[in-house]
């Protein structure tokens, strides 16, 4: 690997004075590499992006949907007809399968049938990838089993990797004890009719091979194809509607413990010319030669996964690039297109030292980073969440991006790994992690942060925050993160039936996936449909501390009884158990900006030590100390809100657990942001939001609240505000929002904060060249690239088709003035 300055080959000899910190390039009336660009940036922005969702389809975990923009996967694990595909639904034409739907089939040499459908033991799911391109969904133990329930000693993993327009499938059935196999089958009963297109010379199904599948003689609805030689050893279609993809069973069938037999297939919605096209490329892959890497290496298609590869390798992991923060792992390729227009996915992966990439960037072939969004995916070794299924728990690092490609044109590229910094700052990166569930990691660099774990239903098993690491804490000595005190989740209340409720996880929206900053929402149902939860959450790359920050909204869509009528103890807005990390306070206090706090002994009795205590609003904070492995604190920068007609206020609930309950041991305790109301219930139409953020921190003992006062000014009291513009428009306080004039320049002032803060210039006509420079006296660019160099940016693309740049800034908590231009 070596340094991207090194490495990257800028022929354009007119950008080559470009730096991050500074000169605007000067662009002709057409710029042809923007043009290139064109079609992938229309699909940036949020409105336009095609979506992709997996997500339980209930608390029980009993089934799993896969959402995708073009069609919907429903998988039943605990069914009254064990586990199987339930429905394969595409927009405007219903659910493609009926009956029993799609499963594993198996008959053994003595004739007796077997299938997922006779499995009495549930099977369940593991997110390996996820992102706003890609889900890979791993389908376990389903079982295969004879009429009488009696389960073969096979254990089925069905893997779909998903993208919104396509779907890949493939079956591993792995072994644990011999078996002797005359067929194996992944089935499907179709509700229209069926018929095979297009198979190669062989015979067998391969690239040039698909089932049809339609309404009527001359309406195509979708097609299951087959990527690569191999996929499968024949399909049969009987009735015209069953159609079996039989699996390879090697020489003699004879299934030996410990083998594995797979089989491949995909399948995409066909409607209307553009979908059937879209078929004829997925049939038609380009070559391995289409795909030439300058640095780096080119792969070509993978068409298990369905993506292109390049690959590059790393040095080392989270050490390496602590002490070299800026090693960017480097694939500078291009891609030639044939004569169909295709919508194609790149995968860019590391071989070596792979497990811990925090983010990627791309860049045209000028160097400038493009404003589109990657997906990172990564796993890190040695944790062993799934010992059957991965038993050497294999690390990756893999970032994602689509690209639109017109007929006969050749783009050219440069795909980053990034660890620790991005420019003259660390990164700030929002990523999917695989671990005993799949979870968002967001971390600064290579020092881990915060983990979301929206997908496991935060009851009292569950959280909503697995990691959660104060930057004031030492590093470990293995590596250079901090102490945990996670344990954090969203809103659950206890019903009139004293029933508790909570939060089902619905979809993500990604607005940033890094490197400047982290941005996202996660949507949530209540259990009993009774409410709406969104979680708009940031963080950015700050060196004093951790904040993240967040945004909770709660839209009540029925009536809501509550236990008791008392929302201080039974409505729980927000809440950080102990339990998961095993920290024990024994102090709780809450204040303002100002003045002393009001500190609480924490009695450990099952009891609130407080009930909905009143905290200041805005810039009141909550907190919960002392432990070595630091403080949980809250601070509420604002709070808004009706329920029955009755206005609401911040309240701080405290319990501590004296003897043993669910997931709690003694000395146990529960923190949470309460409703001061009068009201007793809640209504449809009432809704609660607030602004806050959640801020661990460490420190030395004995701990105190002070770090949470100071806090509470820094970004309560005296956060970012836009005090004047006079030039451009304000957009939002914070994160500073400004928007170019109709000239190119925004000139303004921002007051408050601390540390690092984001400023986000939004309108300009390209995506590369705008600058912001401090104007407080003279002029004095912001700083964010390696001197000489075009690292450090940060753009999007906005609706109107204009971009957006996020610039870092290092303030102190005064008023300073900014021209950006």
């Amino acid at each position: 690997m070596r340094h991207w300055k090194q490495s990257m080959m800028l022929a354009a000899a007119a950008c080559a004075g470009l730096c991050a910190a500074g000169r605007t390039l000067a662009k002709p009336a057409t710029d042809p590499v923007a043009a290139a660009w064109a079609e992938d940036f229309r699909h940036q922005p949020l409105v336009r992006r095609p979506k992709i969702e997996a997500r339980y389809v209930d608390a029980t975990r009993s089934a799993l949907e896969v959402v995708a923009q073009d069609y919907r996967l429903a998988l039943d694990f605990k069914g009254e007809r064990g586990s199987r595909i339930r429905s394969l639904t595409a927009h405007g034409v219903g659910d493609m399968l009926t009956g029993d739907g799609a499963y594993l089939s198996l008959t053994t040499a003595d004739g007796t049938s077997c299938t997922s459908l006779n499995a009495r033991q549930p099977s369940r799911v593991n997110i390996y990838r996820r992102g706003p391109y890609t889900i890979e969904t791993h389908w376990l133990d389903v079982p295969l089993a004879d009429a009488s329930g009696r389960a073969l000693p096979i254990k089925g993993e069905v893997v779909f990797t998903s993208y919104p327009e396509k779907m890949h499938i493939s079956v591993i059935l792995h072994v644990t004890g011999d078996v002797e196999v005359r067929d194996a089958a992944l089935v499907f009963n179709l509700a229209h009719g069926a018929a095979l297109q297009r198979f190669g010379p062989s015979g067998a199904p391969g690239p040039d091979s698909a089932v049809i599948t339609g309404d009527a003689p001359n309406r195509t609805l979708g097609a299951l194809f087959f990527p690569a030689p191999g996929s499968a050893s024949s399909v049969e279609v009987s009735g015209g509607k069953r159609v079996a993809v039989h699996m390879p069973l090697g020489a003699s069938g004879a299934w030996a413990k410990g083998s594995q037999h797979t089989l491949h297939c995909a399948f995409i919605p066909v409607q209307g010319p553009s979908t059937a096209r879209r078929l004829q490329a997925e049939l038609h892959p380009l070559p391995a030669s289409a795909l030439k890497a300058s640095s780096g290496r080119a792969l070509g298609y993978d068409p298990v996964r369905g993506c292109y590869t390049v690959r590059t390798s790393t040095p080392g992991g989270f050490n390496h690039h602590f002490a070299n923060p800026n090693d960017y792992e480097t694939a500078t390729f291009s891609i030639a297109n044939d004569g169909l227009p295709r919508k194609v996915y790149v995968m860019h992966d590391t071989d070596v030292s792979p497990g811990s990439v925090e983010c990627g960037i791309l860049l045209d072939q000028r160097g400038d980073a493009l404003p589109i969004t990657v997906q990172i995916s990564k796993n890190f070794a040695g944790e062993i969440e799934e010992p059957f299924y991965n038993p050497t728990d294999i690390p990756f690092s893999e970032t994602f991006f689509p690209l639109y490609l017109k007929p006969r044109e050749t783009r050219r590229m440069t795909s980053l790994h990034l660890y620790q910094n991005w420019g003259c700052k660390p990164l700030k990166q929002f990523s999917s992690l695989g671990a005993w569930m799949d979870y968002y990691h967001m971390s600064t660099g290579v020092t881990e942060t915060t983990c979301y774990v929206p997908f496991n239903f935060a009851g009292l098993p569950g959280v909503s925050i697995a990691d959660f690491r104060g930057m004031s804490q030492p590093y470990w000595s293995s590596q250079p993160q901090h102490d945990n005190v996670a344990g954090h989740s969203f809103l659950r209340y206890r019903d009139a039936g004293g029933k508790w409720r909570y939060a089902e996880y619905t979809g993500t929206t990604f607005r940033s996936t890094g490197p400047n900053w982290a941005d996202m929402s996660m949507h949530y149902l209540m259990d009993d449909g009774s409410a709406r939860v969104t979680a708009d959450v940031f963080e950015l790359p700050a060196s004093d501390e951790l904040r993240n920050f967040i945004r909770l909204r709660v839209d009540f869509l029925k009536d809501v009884g509550v236990y008791e009528g008392d929302l201080a103890r039974n409505v729980l807005l927000l809440n950080a158990a102990s339990w998961v990390q095993g920290m024990r306070y024994d102090k709780a206090a809450i204040g303002g900006s100002e003045g002393e706090p009001k500190v609480f002994d924490i009695r450990f009795d099952g009891t609130p030590t407080t009930a909905a205590e009143p905290i200041p609003s805005p810039n009141g904070y909550m907190v919960v100390y002392p432990h070595r492995q630091g403080a949980n604190a809250f601070v509420v920068r604002g709070f808004r809100g009706r329920l029955s007609g009755k206005p609401v206020r911040p309240g701080m609930t405290v319990v501590g657990y004296g003897a043993r309950g669910p997931m709690r041991q003694p000395g146990d305790t529960v923190l949470s942001l309460a409703p001061v109301t009068e009201a007793t219930s809640m209504r449809a139409g009432d809704w609660i939001e607030t602004d806050l953020f959640l801020m661990p921190y460490g420190g030395p003992a004995p701990q105190d609240p002070l770090p949470a006062r100071k806090a509470a000014f820094d970004f309560g009291a005296n956060a970012p505000k836009l005090t004047s513009v006079t030039l451009g428009k304000k957009v939002a306080d914070f994160p500073t929002r400004v928007r170019l004039d109709a000239s190119g320049k925004a000139q303004f002032t921002v007051t408050g904060g601390f540390d690092r803060i984001p400023i986000i210039v939004e309108g300009a006509r390209s995506y590369s060249g705008l600058r912001l420079t401090c104007i407080d006296q003279g002029k004095r660019l912001v700083p964010h690239s390696q001197p000489g160099q075009k690292d450090g940016y940060q753009t999007t693309v906005l609706p109107d088709g204009t971009f957006s740049s996020v610039f870092l800034y290092q303030t102190d908590g005064k008023a300073h003035r900014f021209l950006a231009e």
